[in-house]
């Protein structure tokens, strides 16, 4: 979720969960932000 929320071109990212756990790690997921040298790993990884 970190690395969508670190593209310009993403605005929101869509999760789904299946329960209240599932909700949690969500938002936690989102409260903290990939070092931008793994931002480029996983581009690279990825081929964006």
């Amino acid at each position: 979720m970190n690395w969508l929320l670190a593209k310009p071109a993403v605005a929101t990212v869509i999760t789904g969960a299946k329960n209240k756990e599932q909700v949690i790690q969500n938002v936690a997921a989102a409260e903290w932000k990939l070092e931008s040298e793994d931002v480029i790993a996983l581009d690279k990884m990825t081929d964006i």
